[in-house]
């Protein structure tokens, strides 16, 4: 009596050529991550952190001065297609500089030097004119924690201005590298003209 034992044959594998395919279940893809919730808010700090040298996020502006504002503002407006984020004006409205916004939170500055000069300086100096390499006035970077920075540059020797607070609402602290260039330290708060939404506004000076 045969006793029949019930057997499976595996499908032998493809052939193609020389190459032999063998069909394998693909795995399952990994879920996809939850898209964020968009930041509906002009001013977040934690997702503008990106530092590029621990206590430095990024370039805030340069500073230049002028003798021809309006023709500054006019070609980086209409030549080269840059917004004006806001105008500094004095206390009889007469406009004495320009914030040109260049991307994210990087801006160039202008200012006539007559105006600064009566804002910040001493208005009865005499004032050289401003010839061709002449009309760099300083540079800003944008630091996350501007107490914080100030502390770790003093106990590194630098001499370093106190804080304090600009027309723009941003915070402010000056120092100087070893050439004697001068460069500003910048904290950005949620007040800023910098982070406010629009184009063309007004900063207005007491004086």
């Amino acid at each position: 009596m045969h006793r029949f034992v019930k057997t499976t044959i595996a499908e032998p594998p493809r052939v193609l050529g020389e190459t032999r395919l063998i069909r394998r279940p693909h795995p399952s893809p990994p879920p996809l991550p939850a898209s964020p919730k968009p930041n509906l808010l002009p001013f977040d700090l934690h997702s503008r952190m990106v530092c590029v040298g621990g206590m430095i996020l990024r370039l805030a502006h340069l500073c230049l001065h002028t003798d021809h504002l309006d023709r500054l503002i006019a070609f980086y407006r209409d030549t080269l297609g840059l917004p004006v984020k806001f105008r500094f004006a004095a206390a009889d409205g007469s406009v004495f500089g320009a914030y040109i916004a260049l991307g994210d939170t990087t801006f160039v500055e202008f200012f006539d030097q007559r105006g600064a000069n009566f804002q910040w300086g001493d208005p009865t100096a005499d004032l050289a004119p401003l010839v061709s390499g002449s009309r760099y006035n300083h540079f800003a970077l944008e630091v996350a924690d501007l107490a914080a920075t100030r502390a770790t540059l003093l106990t590194r020797g630098v001499q370093i201005g106190e804080i304090r607070g600009g027309l723009d609402n941003s915070l402010q602290s000056w120092l100087s590298d070893p050439d004697g260039n001068r460069i500003e330290l910048m904290q950005y708060t949620p007040q800023s003209a910098q982070l406010a939404r629009g184009t063309d506004g007004l900063v207005k000076s007491s004086r």
